[in-house]
């Protein structure tokens, strides 16, 4: 640049062309600050020489060398010829730099705002004319015209260009401002709300009224006019005034709901509304974990529909509102995935927060599903036999009566299912016991467990339950135990009934199966897998004859001496209902 500067006649034009060939990849600032740099290489040492020029030697004849005019070194003199040049190209730069600064600073302003947008253009031609003055510069006196012109002309203008530019700024950040604050206020109005609403929904339910529309209203959102429920007998749309005075189950589940458990407590309630002293109405109540129904959600909840014959249901699911109804429903109510039924009675009171556990204990016995009634009923049961599979298979209710040995047993290994059964056999035929033998299977049955039961019945080698759902209810319904004892308060370290339900539920992780003699509730023994094997085929080796009210004793002496360990399901490591822990692992020792 330097050099470019030096050449003498050279058309000032070509010379800034040129530059900017240089500089190209600068931005514009940079562009002008460069130049600025070579004329301080150009004139600084003019500034040094002349500075020293009197007094210095060296520079006196640097001076004569270079053949500087002798006005030219005057110190006086100088530096004002430079200093209005230097300072209205450092001026530019600084206008520049708070142009280009601006759109980063606020997001009001873009480059492609109008008045910036007009700011901008100008900046080259300002950089042009500045350099160009900077190159046909060939006497230094006429330093201080180019300054005159610099700060007259294109100075000014891009000031003038800043200025409307921040006042632009100004106005609009007043005006953001301000939306801002509106918006701010909406949010605020809007979370005020909701947390308004949420309390007024905790205070209805909470509060005794004479009428169970008020509650439903409050829980159904629906628009003025809005018939929010679908009839699913008839798939008409029908008004909340066709549930007043009746009792309401209300059936909380996601779009999972499946259709075994759709079928089977469509059996329940029917059955039970032949009690006509308590009429009663199932409403589903779906939650969709998505703020927005996709096709997919859509399908799954059109399924369901279709299964459901005598229910009704909240259409569309949207009417549950999601920052008011459904928060309540996860808080209060704990609704967690795992499907519960809410039970209200004809004036809307809740009556039993989740009456589903009780249900697929005791089926149509659970009427009228409260919570009086399920304390009730667990004050008349004993744990055994009878209560965990009589409500599944009904004969288990004669065997009791007649003194019969009941044994149960799970698993999915046919070899040693063969092997169990027939020593059982044996071991009845030795002690001259009546024994009935009964396949429960295991928990979630596959297809490889409906193969099993098909050899278990080709084989005749013992009783098993009627089908793969039936095995799937006896599960569920020892999981409801569990969940139905949990929701009363109890805790397992100090109710005996919940121990024998933990241990229960832990035998089904135990390879390769697991079995339970009983007679009655008072006499119980259980074991797994190998181990039961060993001790009944030691039994039935020795040929000695047990007294008919001695096997499960006998059997109960051989296992003290063979500590078992089944690992419980991760499923049971923490409550649901009140997230206390559960022990890891169920260490029994029969």
């Amino acid at each position: 640049i330097s050099c470019k500067c030096a050449a003498e006649g050279k058309d000032a034009h070509e010379t800034t062309v040129a530059l900017f060939k240089i500089l190209s990849s600068y931005s514009w600032d940079t562009k002008l600050v460069l130049p600025l740099a070579a004329l301080a290489v150009k004139y600084g040492e003019l500034g040094l020489v002349s500075q020293f020029c009197s007094s210095n030697k060296l520079a006196k004849s640097v001076a004569l060398l270079k053949q500087l005019p002798q006005d030219i070194l005057d110190p006086e003199q100088e530096p004002d010829r430079l200093k209005h040049l230097v300072k209205g190209i450092l001026d530019m730069t600084e206008v520049i730099l708070a142009l280009r600064e601006l759109p980063s600073q606020h997001i009001v302003i873009t480059p492609e705002t109008p008045v910036m947008r007009t700011a901008l253009a100008y900046i080259p031609f300002a950089v042009y004319w500045t350099i160009r003055k900077r190159m046909s510069e060939v006497d230094p006196w006429e330093l201080s015209q180019l300054a005159k012109k610099f700060r007259s002309i294109h100075l000014p203008f891009m000031m003038a260009q800043l200025k409307l530019c921040q006042q632009y700024v100004e106005k609009n950040i007043i005006k953001s401002a301000h939306i801002w604050l509106i918006r701010l206020s909406y949010m605020y109005t809007e979370e005020t709300k909701q947390q308004e609403g949420y309390q007024l929904l905790a205070r209805l339910i909470e509060t005794p009224t004479t009428d169970n529309i008020t509650v439903l209203k409050a829980l159904i959102r629906a628009k003025k006019d809005q018939l929010p429920l679908i009839d699913c007998s008839t798939k008409k749309m029908v008004d909340l005034g066709e549930l007043r005075k009746k009792k309401v189950l209300l059936l909380i589940s996601d779009l999972d709901l499946s259709h075994r458990e759709i079928l089977i407590l469509e059996q329940i309630f029917d059955k039970s509304r032949a009690e006509p002293t308590s009429p009663f109405e199932v409403v589903w109540f779906p939650v969709l974990h998505v703020h927005k129904t996709t096709p997919l959600t859509e399908t799954q909840f059109r399924d369901n529909l279709a299964m459901m014959k005598s229910w009704y249901s909240v259409y569309p699911p949207s009417l549950l509102d999601s920052s008011v109804v459904i928060r309540y429903i996860k808080e209060v109510w704990h609704f967690n995935k795992r499907p519960m039924l809410v039970v209200l009675d004809s004036k809307g009171a809740v009556v039993h927060k989740n009456a589903l556990p009780m249900i697929w204990i005791w089926r149509a016995k659970a009427l009228p599903f409260t919570s009086l009634r399920e304390v009730t009923l667990w004050q008349e049961e004993a744990w055994g036999a009878d209560l965990i599979v009589k409500a599944i298979q009904p004969m288990v209710t004669s065997w009791v009566p007649e003194g019969k040995y009941i044994c149960l047993y799970g698993g999915e290994d046919i070899e040693w299912i063969r092997k169990l059964t027939t020593l059982a056999r044996s071991i009845a035929h030795i002690a001259c016991i009546s024994m009935e033998i009964l396949y429960v299977g295991v928990r979630n049955p596959t297809k490889r467990i409906e193969q099993i039961m098909a050899i278990i019945d080709a084989e005749k080698l013992s009783r098993m339950l009627p089908d793969v759902t039936l095995v799937w209810l006896f599960w569920l319904r020892l999981e409801s135990m569990w969940l139905s004892k949990l929701q009363l308060g109890n805790r397992v370290e100090k109710d005996m009934m919940m121990q024998e339900i933990k241990t229960m539920l832990s035998l089904d992780m135990c390879y390769p199966g697991w079995v339970m003699f009983s007679r009655g509730s008072a006499e119980m023994v259980r074991a797994k897998g190998d181990t039961v094997l060993d001790i009944l085929d030691e039994l039935v080796q020795s040929k000695e004859p047990l007294e008919p009210t001695g096997f499960v004793p006998a059997l109960q002496k051989h296992l003290r001496r063979i500590p078992t360990v089944c690992p419980i399901r991760e499923e049971l490591m923490a409550c649901q209902g009140c997230g206390r822990e559960i022990d890891e692992l169920v260490r029994q020792k029969p």
